[in-house]
């Protein structure tokens, strides 16, 4: 024999417990157990449980019917109405057992009042979706934001301009922003999800920049290596080198600059959001040419010779 359900103590009220309070003790209970917030496979017995004791316990005359006849309340409300041809004082269900339909012909008040509060909860049906905010439960839909990563090469972002990012089964048009750093997160009204009430929700997508073969990027910042031969580094020279987007760039390399040391390029780097740009560092690297002839070994040797330098002493 199944057991009798106890539906104040579903609910967690006390048997002299107020509508109000009935209420609230619902409104609690289905917070925590509905099947779009609780995963749990108990929660959603709980949940319907505690639907069908409020329906009961929300209506004056189920309630009366369920107070006086206890476990047996729903037969002793069907008896009341096969003997008068309707509905007995105590009111009853248009019954269809534990599992059918709870509405009475003279509890349609509490049956509103239900239908009412449960809208309020879960937008109008149980497939509809909310959730919690810190005022307690919210009767919109998730607004369906959807996170994507995109990442770009660095010519890509100093282009600028259009480029594409694939989001689920989308593949999207984005337009870049004039200033970008990595790790930068924007925003996309309405490029997002859809709703079930069709509301749409925003993309925001994180930009993450390829590392670069040339290029190291700081911020708005870049570094690069420029290689010269020693004569270069001694006598001083004029580089062309190419900058992230394609334009080349002559830089001047000092007569007597050491290995290592750095030139700045100032405004040559990233765009930064104030329309300004970083700067550009260069890290001068000196590369010794093997010695691929005689006349090179030839020229070397006077070299050694004219010039006393031992870098072991310096």
């Amino acid at each position: 024999m199944a057991q009798a359900k106890d539906y104040y103590a579903i609910l967690g009220v006390d048997r002299k417990a107020s509508k109000e309070d009935i209420k609230k003790a619902y409104k609690k209970m289905a917070k925590a157990n509905h099947p779009d917030v609780n995963k749990k496979p108990e929660a959603e017995q709980r949940f319907k449980e505690g639907q069908e004791a409020y329906e009961v316990l929300s209506d004056d005359e189920t309630r009366e019917s369920y107070d006086r006849y206890g476990q047996h309340w729903r037969e002793r409300t069907h008896a009341g109405q096969s003997a008068s041809g309707g509905y007995g004082q105590s009111g009853g269900f248009n019954g269809q057992g534990a599992g059918g339909s709870f509405r009475t012909a003279n509890s349609q008040a509490g049956q509103a009042d239900f239908d009412d509060l449960y809208r309020q909860f879960f937008g109008g049906s149980q497939a509809g979706r909310g959730f919690f905010n810190e005022d307690g439960w919210d009767t919109r839909d998730d607004p369906a934001d959807q996170d994507a990563t995109l990442s770009v090469t660095l010519d890509e972002i100093v282009r600028g301009g259009k480029v594409r990012v694939q989001v689920g089964e989308k593949e999207l048009n984005i337009t870049l922003p004039e200033s970008v750093a990595s790790g930068q997160r924007i925003r996309l009204k309405g490029m997002g999800g859809v709703t079930a009430k069709g509301i749409k929700g925003d993309l925001y997508v994180t930009l993450q920049i390829k590392p670069d073969p040339q290029y190291a990027v700081d911020g708005y910042d870049l570094a690069a290596k420029l290689l010269v031969a020693p004569w270069h580094a001694a006598l001083g020279t004029e580089a062309k080198i190419r900058l992230p987007g394609g334009s080349m760039l002559s830089v001047k390399v000092p007569p007597g600059i050491g290995a290592g040391q750095k030139l700045r390029l100032s405004g040559k780097g990233m765009r930064k959001p104030d329309g300004t740009a970083g700067d550009l560092y260069i890290t001068v690297e000196v590369t010794v040419p093997s010695a691929g002839s005689e006349k090179v070994k030839e020229l070397y040797s006077e070299l050694a010779k004219e010039q006393s330098f031992d870098p072991r002493l310096a």
